[in-house]
């Protein structure tokens, strides 16, 4: 089994002119999503989630719905490598390995 790490976060942080990742008032949520080659989603993101930051031990492909399904034509994102994108509340990411 493969595990998929996720980072919410609230806004975007200006950082000497460099947008980064922040929570703000609180602790960042984190979740563990534990996949295979089967689509597993994730629970749904906070009230206040805009931003994602993922990483997963293994490549795996992606999708982020209300209630997604992940397949392998869809794209694929690297083993250790940590992928941020802008998501809503409420939705979930789906997972699969490449």
């Amino acid at each position: 089994m493969s595990t998929l790490k996720i980072r919410e976060y609230s806004s975007l942080t200006n950082v000497g002119g460099i947008g980064q990742m922040a929570q703000e008032g609180g602790a960042v949520v984190n979740q563990t999503v534990t996949f295979t080659s089967t689509s597993v989603q994730s629970s749904a993101f906070g009230a206040s989630t805009a931003y994602i930051g993922m990483k997963a031990d293994v490549a795996f492909c992606y999708s982020v719905n209300g209630n997604p399904t992940a397949t392998t034509a869809m794209i694929d994102v690297a083993a250790n490598e940590i992928l941020y994108i802008g998501v809503s509340p409420g939705l979930k990411i789906a997972v699969i390995a490449a």
